[in-house]
């Protein structure tokens, strides 16, 4: 993806777009197979990593959006399509 952006479209907005999501991602499985059980005891038992894991998820699934959207976003010419 990196040669992709950078190489062919010359863009870096989306790979950070991309790091992000790949941080938020490695955070997630941290949270919900290291930190669960930590989590779980400090809150009371009230939140547990499985809710905050899906939180970050949520978080990296629409990072991975913009990313795509900014590299499939277009400059239009309203002239053009407008007889």
């Amino acid at each position: 993806m990196a040669y992709v952006l950078l190489g062919l479209l010359k863009e870096v907005r989306p790979l950070w777009y991309y790091i992000l999501a790949e941080i938020l991602f490695v955070l997630l499985q941290l949270d919900y197979f290291l930190l669960s059980r930590v989590i779980c005891n400090g809150l009371s038992m009230k939140v547990d990593g499985s809710f905050i894991a899906t939180l970050l998820e949520i978080l990296a699934v629409v990072v991975i959006y913009l990313a795509w959207r900014s590299i499939t976003e277009d400059a239009w010419e309203d002239e053009a399509y407008h007889p």
